[in-house]
């Protein structure tokens, strides 16, 4: 594989975790992610409806991803996932604690568990807290964003051409 392609390989797999893109077929072509496609929508779309009549999705958009890093916007960033952080992904599609977490994955050391599983997720705003305003809130949860269903959904349709194929 040429260096070109490896680089636009690697852009792409970002572009996927960050909910951005959709693979349409793995590592061949992508596409906006569904989410997303209503914004580039031009001229006109299926019944000669003008693209500025088509209503935006009803979900909200809005997400946790960005942050203010001494007054400027930021995006952190989260390259690749592990399992562990696909699992917790799922897990948290309904409010989970984090021993809760901890305990499905199988984890005993809190302090690993936050640094190399959790805190990415939070950071790159795939999971956010019940409870923002105070991190040690005796009811703490954690629960998916619509980035992290974004994500969670374009790994299961990829899931599915891959088992279409074989």
């Amino acid at each position: 594989m040429k260096r070109d392609e490896r680089e636009a390989e690697s852009v792409s797999d970002h572009l996927v975790t960050q909910a951005l893109l959709a693979a349409a077929e793995p590592r061949v072509r992508w596409s906006v992610a569904p989410h997303l496609r209503y914004r580039f929508l031009a001229g006109t779309v299926a019944g000669d409806q003008p693209a500025d009549q088509v209503p935006p999705p009803t979900v909200s958009l809005v997400t946790d991803q960005a942050v203010l890093d001494g007054g400027n916007l930021v995006t952190p960033r989260l390259t690749k996932l592990s399992d562990q952080q696909r699992r917790i992904l799922r897990l948290c599609e309904v409010p989970r604690a984090q021993a809760d977490l901890m305990t499905a994955l199988g984890v005993s050391h809190r302090t690993f568990f936050r640094r190399t599983h959790l805190d990415p997720l939070l950071q790159a705003g795939l999971v956010r807290m019940t409870h923002p305003e105070d991190p040690t809130h005796p009811k703490q949860a954690y629960v998916v964003t619509e980035a992290g269903l974004g994500l969670l959904s374009s790994d299961e349709s990829q899931d599915e051409e891959k088992h279409g194929e074989a």
